[in-house]
């Protein structure tokens, strides 16, 4: 059986990364030449904007079920383990897909949505849909594809991964890209002038991992971000492909969890790092041309704290949501609370909603938010839907083990 037998390789790999890990042996690394850091590669602190609180509580009040009166736009994917429930608010209708599914995602416009499936006698295979339900094209995964959970959109066209790397060869993860829709395909080489090799290990944040060698690529692919070891620590580093230079090289004491994101213009990205090497990591803004802005001073706010793994940018640019843990050591169990950060006037305010996994959810109008809310670090409490315009909540789901995963615009 194809659900077997991929467990049985997965397991195969597991043994071979377990190995890995346990060498002494150190791993080859890939020559290249320090970057002179100046200043302007360098985060510096910068001041809270006058007039504006580091972060405002603005509790929302949290509904049993919807308002009557309230009309939810498109479809929303939620995953469960038998498969996947779109919820189409417009139609008050539930489809279900049934199988082993994974690596869920819907593309920035809201009108494709791109899943791994396993079914009995069925090799795994990259499915893209239409919002509608109509099959657009499958994508039989290649050997190698081991895709651990999630295949991304570079843009409405384009989905990119990172392939597994052959480990006895100690090698870079290059990354994939396919245009599902022509059937053209890329592998681009990870290779970047001291990019943080492969850890194996198994204490790793959920989705694609930083530390993982994992590397983002502007939808343009000509620049690219990707994590750095240097001679004195850890960066994250904006590389122009075109001229082969350092744009932007910001300290990052773990390469932690977040993959940066994008805008969805592509004229910036977003990213968790550190301003400097003994503080807490804060949001920070970066643009194409290497220009840094602080986004948020919690450290003004909070004694300790720690920013969670889970975030998602709004589809029109404006917002950022993420949890945040009240203490330096937040781990995958500590409770998180959701803040929703204003990307124009940097006001952030803490909605009073415990967050857990996966990353919140937008609707494509940027009003809607879907998150799965947490009533102790051992009991989850259902899905919410929050409207961040009127500043209210309320519960769409209790069912267990069950994820908001996409937003589909309806079609």
């Amino acid at each position: 059986m194809p659900e077997k037998r991929k467990i049985s390789e997965f397991l195969e790999i597991l043994v071979v990364i377990s190995l890995a890990a346990c060498s002494n042996a150190s791993p080859t690394r890939v020559p290249f030449s320090p970057v002179t850091l100046s200043p302007t590669l360098l985060p510096t602190k910068t001041p809270v904007p006058t007039g504006i609180e580091p972060v405002k509580s603005q509790c929302f009040e949290v509904l049993p079920a919807l308002p009557s009166e309230v009309a939810l736009p498109g479809i929303l994917v939620l995953s469960k383990p038998d498969g996947l429930s779109l919820l189409d608010f417009s139609q008050q209708t539930r489809r279900e897909i049934a199988g082993l599914i994974n690596a869920v995602s819907v593309s920035p416009n809201g009108k494709w949505l791109s899943y791994t499936f396993i079914a009995e006698d069925v090799d795994e295979k990259i499915v893209i849909e239409s919002a509608d339900g109509k099959i657009q094209t499958e994508i039989p995964t290649r050997q190698g594809w081991l895709i651990f959970d999630k295949v991304l959109w570079l843009d409405n066209e384009r989905l990119w991964f990172p392939v597994f790397p052959e480990i006895r060869k100690g090698e870079i993860a290059p990354t994939v890209i396919i245009n599902p829709f022509t059937g053209e395909q890329k592998q681009l080489s990870s290779a970047y002038p001291g990019i943080k090799r492969y850890q194996f290990g198994f204490a790793t944040a959920p989705g694609l991992h930083f530390q993982y060698s994992s590397v983002v690529y502007h939808p343009s692919l000509n620049l690219v971000i990707y994590p750095e070891e240097g001679e004195s620590g850890w960066y994250i580093t904006l590389w122009d492909k075109q001229s082969g230079k350092v744009l932007a090289r910001i300290p990052e004491g773990g390469l932690y969890g977040h993959l940066p994101m994008w805008f969805p213009d592509g004229s910036r990205f977003v990213v968790v790092a550190r301003w400097n090497w003994d503080r807490p990591r804060e949001w920070f803004e970066v643009s194409q041309d290497g220009g840094l802005r602080q986004l948020t001073h919690f450290e003004d706010s909070y004694a300790d704290f720690d920013i969670g793994q889970y975030a998602s940018l709004s589809p029109n640019g404006r917002y950022l949501a993420f949890g945040l843990s009240p203490t330096e050591d937040g781990g995958v169990t500590s409770l998180k609370e959701l803040l929703i950060l204003n990307m124009e006037t940097l006001e952030t305010i803490n909605t009073c909603i415990t967050l857990d996994y996966p990353a919140p959810v937008w609707s494509s109008d940027s009003q809607y938010l879907a998150v799965l809310t947490r009533r102790s670090t051992n009991k989850p409490s259902g899905i919410a839907v929050l409207d961040i315009r009127q500043g209210w909540a309320a519960k769409i789901s209790e069912e267990p083990k069950t994820h908001p995963m996409g937003w589909l615009e309806s079609p």
